[in-house]
């Protein structure tokens, strides 16, 4: 068991004794009152946490945990659970920064800040750790220390992507616009495709009287992203300086056309959403992450759990539900997988990969009927890859179900795709509605494509002892 585990074990024990016994040791009746108050919110402390303080015969009343209090709880176990990773992670470099990104995420800056300057004097080489100190440095105003983080990282390796445009923002904050500009240049060299770098320069081109270099980069940027917004008022504050009036009202019109969009947007945002969910999600991921990290170091029994509490937490999640039924595979508990997976296509139905994990766990569960239909909805969702045709040839010869279309469906592969795979089993089908010859012809294309597969060169073997030759 857990540290933290432990803890409200051991408190849940302490409620259900004196839950017993309060009113034997209390005479006075408001005494009784208080202290089995303090019990009823110390109860609902540990059902916060999942945990129940009854026993049969014993009801106890349930007070509600306001939102507040569920926050700071789900941030305790949040903190516990990183804890017991560096625990049994000992010495290891991501259980170290993934804590101190929970500490700086729940405002424990100067012990994120701690952890993070310990890393770099074992590890100077680790930029991700200079990004993050230059980050905080940044949101506390250190603008001149930010940039020392930053180029500290760029010495490392210079072709870092967005640290130059992180430097050009400290530098416009110090009203060093030049400089900024430089910078942005250099960021737009190393990352091209980012809408917001062109967005960002053009900007300081505007204050700095460019008004023609600033309208290249604004119609840069919205070429890589037509709906960032504020690009189309940076384009009619351009146009206007440029005196070009009717482009510039055409921009203002398409930025009040999408404002109003971002802002309808935002208030549906803002209706279904508070901040225990935010709070919820920013666990629930640190939970993904601790049992990922567990994977990684091999420790799959340790996995489970944060797992299975990121999913409880966020269930509307497909990679949570994937990423735990990948833990149960592993364990071999493919039911349990099934079920998961099942959950994942139920919440990305247009995704052709969470069927195609339903059919190969429902295979080995010998469940074929759920398999073939996963992986025909895996072709009606990708028509034009060449794998779930493949996969329903293999399905339906294991089966020996409906022959002729397992022929049709590898034929399609192929045509799809030539590849050996593919080839092996059109030889199949062939073979399994006695076309001898074609499966022949296919098997030896497959092993010309793949001379070393091993499976692919018995199998033509054995054909030609059978005495099908060329």
């Amino acid at each position: 068991m857990t540290s933290y585990g432990r803890c409200r074990s051991n408190l849940l024990k302490f409620v259900r004794e004196r839950q017993s016994v309060v009113t034997d040791r209390c005479q006075d009746r408001s005494h009784i009152v208080f202290r089995y108050g303090a019990l009823l919110l110390l109860t609902c402390w540990l059902q916060g946490w999942g945990f129940s303080a009854s026993q049969p015969g014993q009801e106890m009343p349930a007070l509600p945990i306001s939102p507040i209090e569920q926050i700071n709880l789900l941030k305790q176990q949040e903190i516990a659970v990183v804890q017991e990773l560096m625990k049994d992670c000992p010495g290891r470099l991501d259980p170290q920064i993934l804590m101190a990104r929970t500490l700086y995420r729940h405002g424990r800056d100067s012990e994120a800040v701690r952890i993070w300057n310990a890393i770099l004097r074992q590890h100077p080489q680790r930029t991700d750790v200079y990004d993050l100190l230059g980050i905080a440095a940044f949101r506390k105003g250190q603008y001149e220390q930010a940039i020392a983080y930053w180029q500290q990282a760029l010495q490392v390796n210079p072709k870092l992507s967005n640290v130059h445009s992180s430097i050009a923002k400290a530098l416009t904050a110090l009203g060093r616009q030049e400089e900024a500009i430089a910078a942005f240049q250099k960021e737009i060299e190393i990352s091209p495709a980012s809408a917001l770098n062109y967005f960002l320069l053009a900007q300081q081109l505007l204050q700095q009287n460019q008004a023609t270099q600033a309208k290249q980069y604004y119609e840069s940027a919205i070429r890589l992203d037509p709906k960032l917004i504020n690009a189309y008022y940076g384009l009619f504050q351009t146009c206007s300086r440029l005196q070009e009036h009717e482009q510039a009202q055409r921009y203002l019109t398409i930025f009040k056309q999408l404002k109003t969009q971002k802002q309808r947007a935002r208030e549906e945002s803002i209706l279904a959403f508070d901040d225990l969910t935010k709070t919820k999600r920013d666990t629930a991921l640190t939970y993904t992450l601790v049992g990922r990290i567990y994977l990684i170091n091999r420790m799959l029994d340790k996995a489970e759990a944060p797992l299975r509490e990121a999913l409880a937490l966020c269930p509307d999640r497909p990679d949570y539900a994937n990423a735990l039924a990948m833990i149960y595979q592993k364990s071999n508990r493919p039911v349990e997988a099934l079920e998961l997976y099942e959950t994942a296509g139920r919440l990305t139905p247009n995704d052709p990969r969470a069927f195609t994990n339903i059919a190969r766990v429902a295979t080995d569960l010998n469940r074929y009927d759920k398999a073939e239909a996963a992986w025909r909805r895996v072709i009606g969702l990708a028509p034009q890859e060449s794998s779930g045709y493949r996969e329903l040839t293999c399905l339906l010869l294991q089966t020996g179900k409906n022959l002729p279309e397992a022929l049709e469906l590898a034929q399609q592969a192929l045509f799809l795709e030539p590849t050996a795979a593919n080839y092996f089993a059109h030889s199949r089908a062939c073979e399994a509605n006695g076309d001898s010859a074609g499966a022949l012809d296919s098997l030896e294309r497959a092993v010309d494509l793949e001379p070393d597969n091993q499976t692919y060169r018995r199998a033509l073997d054995t054909l030609r002892r059978e005495g099908i030759h060329p």
